[in-house]
């Protein structure tokens, strides 16, 4: 067997996980079909995070579903925000993994602060 070189080796390695996990991926109940919208969860909403929702808000593809900040005044201002801008009011939590748990939430987005990057 020809031996490859690092390039070589790293650009198979992704090249086959990417496609496992194509060949792999089954539709879970809760996956969102071609017709549905992304269930979006923003962490920590205020500075940065209010960009995210902004940007996610214009999005027709996407629904901001819950909002995740441990200042509840924050949060609910923010879920004012986007209450107005999609019509929707979405689900306010200070503790992150209560919106892992939800089963209407397809992605997140996380703008926390620099100590929490660890």
């Amino acid at each position: 067997m020809k031996s490859l070189n690092r390039r070589q080796f790293t650009a198979l390695v992704a090249s086959t996980a990417a496609g496992i996990s194509i060949g792999t991926r089954g539709r879970s109940a809760s996956a969102a079909g071609p017709n549905e919208k992304i269930g979006v969860a923003c962490i920590g909403v205020n500075g940065r995070g209010g960009e995210h929702i902004r940007e996610f808000a214009g999005d027709k593809r996407v629904e901001i579903r819950a909002l995740v900040d441990i200042d509840d005044a924050v949060a609910n201002k923010k879920a004012d925000l986007v209450e107005e801008l999609q019509g929707r009011r979405p689900t306010v939590y200070s503790d992150m993994r209560k919106a892992f748990e939800s089963s209407d939430i397809d992605a997140i987005s996380t703008a926390t602060p620099n100590h929490w990057h660890a």
